[in-house]
């Protein structure tokens, strides 16, 4: 028998609902196979993902734990599209686990991020993108290899101009991520530039956070913070390092990155005053150019 792929993000989550269904039931899982008619293994494999769930078996769960129509009709949504992979064309080109990241995004309504070293991705102008990547690489990526991964970064912040529903992103900035020169000094202005026209987007929240502040809970490194529709679906947080991706989901771990996202935004200077400090160093690398 042929192995099953890995299953989607999309695919996971939809199982660990279902998990959390029959589990907030106190039922385990023999009586529920046994009252639906199943065997026990077949519903082992869709509660982990191992199995896909059709949309008709996915019926018959929701039947049976009495699931009112909004949820139900949003999980059937759900699992109509468990399957599918956005980014699968691009799979070759990053790691699994990132892709996983993506797919995530895909999901997520809203961003909360921190960044200590360079811009969220999002945020990023293609030459500033570029820039970080070939030095990023350290000679081990091919060009092609970065621009592919370039291709994605750009494609990413579709989403926050689309017409319908834009994603909401919220970000804290260092100040020490503006002082650091990446590529040219032209690349800079243009970057602070575009952070300016995206500052008065109603959907994206930017602030900076002086360096003057001192020691603050963001020290151990930058981190996102993704946020789902459904408020039955936790937030996740995303950390990102030279060699691999992490994602937590534990309740305990997300509330202390949540806390801390609120100190952080606490110490930093408010949308207003962020924007009057982007528009003054344009006008400082301006004239230096002059």
């Amino acid at each position: 028998m042929p192995r099953r792929r890995q299953p989607t993000l999309r695919e996971r989550r939809l199982a660990a609902e279902l998990r959390f269904l029959r589990e907030t039931r106190q039922t385990t899982l023999a009586q529920v196979a046994e009252a639906i008619g199943w065997k026990t293994a077949k519903l082992g494999r869709v509660e982990t993902a191992v199995s896909g769930v059709s949309l008709k078996d996915l019926g018959v769960l929701l039947d049976y734990y009495g699931v009112a129509a909004e949820r139900r009709a949003q999980l059937m949504e759900r699992a109509s599209t468990a399957g599918r992979r956005q980014w699968a064309a691009y799979e070759q080109f990053v790691a699994a686990d990132y892709t996983e990241y993506l797919e995530m995004e895909v999901l997520a309504v809203g961003v909360r991020a921190f960044d200590t070293s360079v811009l969220y991705g999002r945020l990023q102008t293609e030459s500033y993108a570029r820039a970080i990547m070939e030095g990023h690489s350290m000679g081990l990526l091919s060009p092609g290899e970065i621009d592919r991964r370039l291709e994605i970064r750009m494609a990413r912040q579709g989403a926050l101009t689309r017409q319908t529903d834009p994603l909401h992103v919220w970000v804290i900035i260092a100040e020490t991520v503006l002082d650091t020169t990446v590529g040219a000094p032209e690349v800079m202005v243009d970057q602070m530039r575009h952070l300016l026209d995206l500052a008065e987007l109603p959907n994206i929240d930017l602030q900076v956070l002086p360096a003057v502040k001192g020691a603050h809970p963001g020290l151990t490194g930058a981190f996102a913070i993704l946020e789902f529709p459904e408020s039955w679906e936790a937030d996740v947080v995303y950390l990102e390092t030279m060699t691999r991706n992490t994602y937590l989901a534990d309740p305990h771990e997300v509330h202390r990155y949540s806390l801390a996202y609120r100190h952080l935004s606490a110490m930093a200077l408010d949308p207003g005053e962020t924007k009057a400090l982007l528009a003054r160093r344009v006008r400082a690398q301006e004239a230096k150019s002059r």
